[in-house]
């Protein structure tokens, strides 16, 4: 009789060790991959706003909005190239001479969130106004799918990163075949 007590009291030890642990390591999991403060609706809302706003900032190179848009971690990166935040600051805000920049739209597809960043799925078309070495004007296009990671960081929302994940681009006289082009 002992040694089946002994052993249904080892048993139950072990189930409780066993659940305290489970409870324990359920627990730390739960606070490592914290829920959202905020919900999908919100973020979605907040990250269509600030792509807005940076839309209009990209076709008049309003510096003071890309310095304030950007946290000081983010980094710009596609299958060919890794940029800094100051060196993608570097690139959208110095064009060469006779270039401009004159559409940039961009739609939010798809919202998610990774922790505490919301991550979106964003299309952005440009169109490209440049000259030809005979004073020609040209206009090249691209349409871009990125990967655009916003935080909040008190009432301000701030890129963390963007990645392009397709990129097709026409020159030479192409034009997008996009009906709403």
């Amino acid at each position: 009789m002992a040694i089946v007590n002994r052993i249904a009291l080892t048993t139950v030890g072990i189930c409780l060790v066993f659940a305290l642990t489970s409870t324990v390591v359920g627990q730390t999991r739960n606070t490592t991959h914290a829920q959202p403060s905020i919900s999908l609706a919100e973020a979605r809302a907040a990250i269509e706003q600030a792509e807005t706003s940076w839309a209009r900032a990209r076709v008049a190179v309003d510096k003071d909005a890309f310095e304030k848009a950007l946290a000081p971690t983010f980094y710009a990166q596609g299958s060919d190239f890794h940029m800094t935040r100051e060196e993608f600051l570097s690139h959208i805000s110095n064009y060469p001479k006779g270039v401009r920049l004159a559409r940039f739209d961009n739609k939010v597809l798809t919202v998610e969130q990774d922790g505490d960043t919301s991550v979106g799925l964003v299309l952005e078309k440009l169109e490209i106004e440049r000259q030809t070495e005979n004073g020609q004007p040209v206009t090249e296009y691209a349409m871009a799918v990125t990967r655009d990671g916003w935080k909040r960081f008190g009432n301000d929302w701030k890129a963390l990163f963007s990645e392009v994940v397709g990129l097709e681009r026409w020159k030479n006289g192409e034009r997008p075949s996009m009906k709403d082009w």
